[in-house]
């Protein structure tokens, strides 16, 4: 997500932060690849766990891998 903050900023004409300003540009633009989303269905890692499909698809990433591991909460 940084290097597309970074580069929005950079497009509105606005004060980069520092960690944008700190970003170096590398040869290898794969290090900034970021991917989202690719399980829309439940992994079989995941399930091998306890997770059920419904838990999945209403939870999906905040799923407890494993059924007694503490909530994810949002600050």
């Amino acid at each position: 997500w940084q290097t597309g903050f970074c580069q929005s900023m950079y497009d509105r004409n606005r004060n980069e932060p520092e960690e944008c300003r700190l970003q170096q540009d590398t040869a290898n633009k794969a290090d900034f690849l970021t991917v989202h989303g690719l399980w829309p269905g439940l992994p079989k890692s995941i399930a091998a766990r306890g997770v059920d499909e419904r838990r999945w698809m209403r939870y999906g990433c905040a799923t407890r891998p494993v059924p007694n591991m503490p909530e994810v909460k949002a600050n």
